[in-house]
């Protein structure tokens, strides 16, 4: 068992794709729409530079485009980090991963490997 908490669980692999990110409030509507980064993806979650912070643990609908396939997934901000540039890195986790989506993420994971 991993009992350190800065070791991740699933490996990280660069990749720098524009991402379609949609936000909710804690009322379940749409608070924010923007275009971000994906600066890195593991199985598990990605890296995503925005322009503007959404609040620590929203949710989120993700658009993620690999190669031919273009997949949405869910998942919550669980990392914010604002750079001196003025934007902002969001870690994410995501959250209710369908086979199908975990299987394409896993295959483009391998492909840059």
């Amino acid at each position: 068992m991993n009992n350190n908490p800065n070791e991740r669980k699933f490996p990280r692999v660069i990749k720098a794709y524009f991402t379609a990110a949609k936000w909710y409030g804690k009322d379940g509507e749409p608070w924010l729409a923007d275009v971000g980064t994906m600066i890195n993806i593991s199985e598990g979650g990605l890296l995503l530079e925005v322009d503007k912070a959404p609040p620590f643990l929203s949710t989120l609908s993700l658009s993620l485009g690999f190669e031919d396939e273009i997949i949405k997934i869910e998942g919550e901000v669980a990392r914010l980090v604002k750079k001196e540039d003025g934007k902002v890195e969001l870690g994410i986790r995501f959250t209710n991963v369908t086979d199908d989506n975990r299987e394409v993420i896993h295959r483009a994971l391998l492909e840059e490997k």
